[in-house]
């Protein structure tokens, strides 16, 4: 720059003694012009060699301060340009300029778009932001600030699919969902019975197919899954109770065989009892009854469970005295 500036003063110079005419000899005035020009030089070089800070007339010049990006307050946000887009769209960014000189101009853009304006928002970027344009002819910069707005594109938050669920009656399922939001929102998630709690403990009773509904909210949006538990069946054995498993009576009373009988599946169970007292569980003993008993009580749900128990039936013996029906004549 200070040799360009030289070479065109150096022109002028040269026209302008070309211009003015003088009385003395051509040698003299060859010489003049040439002191004249050497001085000239010598003064060019002089106020090009002053330190920064100064210009050729030895005035103070400010150096440019250079900008730090501004925090975005509503301070700084006042008076500027606002452009807004929806999180996930498109910024492209182009600045209007021009040059009286009609300079080369040349542009550029701070972060988060890049230098050429461009930037891919995605969820999570709403916001605002204070882009800064620089300009520049090659001989001076310009820059101006604008308030880019991103605004939220709320979107419903997402489940990831859940596999259908297999247990067996008596064992423990746990479920926990994996949602996510693109939006970075607190979520709330909600499954529906028998896995409300997130953790079920199954029973002999538990058997059958459930369809799980899980449910993510936002606040706004709500995302809806469903999934398939199935509790398979294994079957329980009947359980029999006796109030006694030996029943001592004397001939001519009644036995009285009454179990209870319980199935943890909720199974319809059949109830047998062997001779002499019957499935009625009910013996009237006569007077020639008396001996030991061995009565097997079953219990069987259809299923495949059963079970049994044995009750001694003991039948004491009662003498009965000879009984005179009748007397009748001999001839």
């Amino acid at each position: 720059m200070k040799r360009s500036y030289l070479f065109v003063l150096l022109v002028a110079v040269l026209l302008l003694a070309g211009c003015i005419e003088y009385k003395k000899p051509a040698a003299a005035v060859n010489k003049d012009k040439g002191l004249d020009i050497a001085k000239e030089l010598a003064e060019i070089e002089k106020s090009l060699n002053k330190t920064p800070g100064t210009s050729p007339s030895g005035e103070t010049v400010k150096e440019p301060v250079k900008e730090e990006k501004p925090s975005v307050s509503e301070t700084d946000k006042a008076g500027l340009q606002r452009l807004e887009v929806l999180e996930t769209e498109w910024v492209n960014l182009q600045a209007k300029v021009s040059d009286q000189d009609k300079d080369k101009i040349e542009y550029s853009f701070s972060p988060p778009v890049d230098k050429m304006g461009k930037w891919k928002t995605n969820y999570g970027d709403a916001g605002d932001y204070i882009i800064t344009i620089t300009a520049s002819d090659g001989k001076s910069t310009t820059k101006k600030n604008v308030l880019l707005a991103v605004k939220k594109k709320n979107v419903a938050p997402i489940i990831e699919p859940i596999p259908s669920l297999t247990v067996k009656e008596g064992e423990t399922i746990s479920l926990t969902p994996k949602v996510s939001d693109p939006n970075k929102d607190q979520v709330k998630v909600t499954i529906s019975k028998p896995l409300e709690s997130g953790t079920w403990k199954t029973d002999a009773t538990s058997a059958g197919v459930y369809n799980v509904e899980i449910k993510a909210t936002d606040g706004e949006f709500e995302t809806k899954a469903l999934t398939q538990l199935t509790v398979t069946d294994v079957n329980q054995a009947p359980e029999i109770k006796l109030s006694g498993e030996k029943i001592t009576i004397k001939e001519g009373e009644k036995v009285a065989i009454k179990p209870e009988v319980s199935d943890a599946d909720g199974d319809k169970v059949k109830v047998t009892i062997s001779n002499p007292v019957g499935d009625d569980g009910e013996w009237q003993t006569s007077f020639t009854d008396h001996g030991e008993y061995d009565v097997l009580v079953a219990a069987d749900d259809g299923k495949g469970g059963k079970a049994t128990k044995n009750v001694k039936v003991v039948v004491e013996d009662v003498n009965i005295p000879p009984e005179i029906t009748d007397v009748v004549l001999v001839k």
